[in-house]
């Protein structure tokens, strides 16, 4: 079984460099084979005309930057030991031979974003391959509908003379913090591990010998098919 290649879209807003979601599907391409289909528009390098990857981002002109968005992401997954940023719990970091009875071990994506108003204005998000991952329950989450949405905001309109506001406000990390009932596991390469990372996490002690990292994913993450939807 084959395991993609981490790629992160560059968008031309904003920075060259600059990037977007990556969303993709999977095909099967062989009885124990699969293949990367991207079902958003790929975006290239601006100055390079090539697609972005995590290797890439890493290696170019803004290396160092890409590598400190890449060691907060893991350091805010795990329990924060660098305190640079706070520690979510959400995965511990193990050898193989903890993984029990034989649960699906699924792959890993780097979604990679340019968000200048933000605290990180690079920003990178790992998620799961959650098309691995058998669920079979409702992960429905139903929400207001548009007609919803059109009074909120009409109501808002119509007393606007009489100092009517209206506030959107965003859940950071929302899913890093759920708990789930049955943990689940991935898979990613040691090379996409900060050197800081590896340190503080003494990752040296499970990496296998064909260069992968394990890894227990213990609340919810993105990517996960449990996940609300």
């Amino acid at each position: 079984m084959s395991f993609p290649r981490h790629q992160c879209l560059a968008a031309p807003r904003h920075h060259p460099m600059t990037l977007r979601l990556h969303l993709s599907s999977w095909t099967r391409a062989g009885s124990n084979h699969f293949s990367i289909t991207p079902t958003v528009h790929h975006i290239h390098n601006q100055s390079t005309g090539s697609k972005e990857t995590m290797d890439t981002l890493l290696s170019g002109q803004q290396g160092l930057q890409w590598t400190q968005a890449l060691e907060n992401e893991w350091d805010r997954l795990a329990t924060g030991k660098l305190d640079k940023v706070k520690g979510s719990n959400t995965i511990s970091f193990i050898p193989p031979s903890q993984i029990p009875g034989a649960p699906k071990v699924t792959y890993g994506n780097f979604v990679c974003d340019h968000r200048p108003l933000k605290a990180e204005p690079l920003r990178v998000r790992l998620t799961v391959g959650g098309d691995r991952l058998d669920y079979p329950y409702d992960t429905a989450s139903p929400a207001s509908n548009l007609v919803d949405a059109k009074l909120l905001i009409n109501s808002v309109i119509l007393d606007a003379n009489i100092g009517a506001q209206f506030m959107v406000a965003d859940l950071k990390d929302f899913f890093l913090n759920t708990p789930m009932e049955r943990a689940e596991y991935m898979k990613i390469k040691y090379k996409y591990f900060p050197s800081s990372i590896r340190t503080a996490y003494d990752l040296q002690h499970v990496v296998t010998n064909d260069g992968w990292v394990y890894i227990k994913i213990i609340k919810g993450m993105y990517g996960l098919n449990k996940q609300q939807k």
